[in-house]
């Protein structure tokens, strides 16, 4: 997957920039943006939208044009995916550390609650407990309530 940007793609394919850029507006080509913002097309998707127009055995000049996007490029390629994959590493390691810390955040978190919700359980079997001491009355512990003398 080779991406290069709009110049080199019209001088790849042989066509002008501003066809590319129709091309991309009207949804037939599809396009990237690299790490500086930069819109970069990939080989295979141009020639996949742009197939040289002389396929059959008179087409010289267009196999010409794939032969040298196929060895022209891979350093300048290679290059430039690696400088891609670098950024996104670099974006994934830092979305990996944000999340990171937000786990250990939300562990404290669930901690802290816990500890809340373990101290008003207590506190609610403490009241229920008093309720039911202070709902017997004198007589019923007596022994009843005709007896007068409890």
């Amino acid at each position: 997957m080779a991406l290069i940007g709009a110049s080199e793609a019209a001088r790849l394919i042989g066509r002008d920039r501003s066809q590319i850029y129709r091309a991309l507006k009207s949804g037939s080509l599809s396009a990237q943006k690299d790490e500086l913002g930069a819109t970069v097309f990939d080989t295979s998707e141009l020639f996949r939208v742009f197939r040289p127009a002389g396929n059959k055995s008179t087409g010289n000049t267009s196999n010409v044009a794939a032969n040298d996007a196929a060895n022209i490029s891979p350093q300048a390629a290679n290059t430039t995916e690696q400088a891609v994959l670098a950024a996104l590493l670099a974006a994934e390691k830092e979305k990996n550390a944000i999340l990171t810390a937000t786990v250990e955040d939300l562990t404290k978190l669930r901690d802290r609650l816990l500890g809340v919700v373990e101290s008003a359980t207590e506190q609610v079997k403490l009241l229920t407990d008093q309720r039911q001491k202070a709902a017997e009355t004198p007589a019923q512990r007596a022994g009843g309530w005709w007896w007068p003398w409890g």
